[in-house]
């Protein structure tokens, strides 16, 4: 994760500018979901604009993950990430990650709690036409529309994630954030979701996860300053700090720690 402290826009002058390096800061990423497998905490340190890695993995660290009645030691595996042995995330439980530095400095996240939610039904699918950005030609483009209730008189946060044939859609524009704000306890969440496209006989496979209030906002966020930034109605750079923090000080801890029901369900595109 690279941060750049200044950025200046140069539009009538040819003289070069040099970026400072910015602050160092520390990067924690990790959830724990209802899934029974290995979860992971990952822990790096940002690098100036101009590095040639992309980040610096913290690969000495102490990290605990606790919810309201066990604690779960991890793991160091590669590259900063951080594994515990395989467990689900209990309902209705919070859960924080606790980061103990190798100068002694510890980090600690608030508390994220795991919130229900209604299983998928189904997953059915329709098209639209549209052209192939390579060739040219006329295609047509599948998406998942997805069959979901929600709760009534509870104010829910949700994110969809898509995987086609198996491998996650990543790119900004598919963080799929959805709020019942308007839509609460409705039959069905609104569920056409035509940022995740698909071709004929490819597999489509879509989670719901549950989402805090806290998690909702920090992906909203980082969503914004992903999709937006340089264009002309874009949202103002803004730093993503999320639910982490020094025990002893007030220094800067990026990244966000949560906790997320997870529903899944897939179809193939047959016809």
């Amino acid at each position: 994760m690279k941060i750049i402290s200044i950025l200046i826009i140069a539009s009538c002058s040819g003289a070069e500018i040099e970026l400072p390096d910015g602050q160092e800061s520390l990067v924690i990423e990790g959830w724990i979901t209802n899934q029974d497998k290995q979860h992971q905490v990952k822990i790096s340190k940002t690098v100036p604009f101009d590095a040639s890695q992309s980040e610096v993995p913290v690969e000495d660290a102490i990290v605990i993950i606790e919810d309201n009645v066990s604690s779960f030691p991890l793991t160091h595996s590669a590259n900063g990430v951080y594994l515990t042995a395989a467990f689900q995330g209990i309902i209705a439980r919070s859960y924080r990650v606790i980061v103990e530095l190798s100068n002694g400095e510890t980090i600690q996240s608030n508390w994220d709690r795991l919130n229900p939610l209604m299983p998928i039904d189904t997953i059915q699918y329709g098209f639209f036409d549209d052209q192939d950005p390579i060739t040219g030609e006329d295609i047509d483009v599948y998406f998942p529309i997805v069959i979901s209730s929600d709760p009534i008189n509870e104010t829910n946060f949700y994110r969809y994630k898509g995987f086609r044939n198996g491998e996650l859609l990543s790119e900004p524009n598919e963080l799929i954030l959805l709020s019942d704000q308007f839509v609460n306890g409705a039959a069905t969440l609104p569920n056409f979701i035509p940022e995740f496209r698909y071709a004929f006989e490819d597999t489509i496979q879509v989670e719901l996860h549950s989402l805090t209030r806290a998690g909702f906002e920090f992906l909203e966020l980082l969503k914004s300053q992903t999709t937006s930034l340089g264009s002309s109605s874009g949202t103002f750079p803004a730093t993503l700090t999320g639910n982490l923090g020094y025990l002893d000080n007030k220094e800067l801890v990026l990244g966000f720690f949560g906790a997320s029901f997870v529903s899944a369900d897939s179809t193939i595109i047959n016809q």
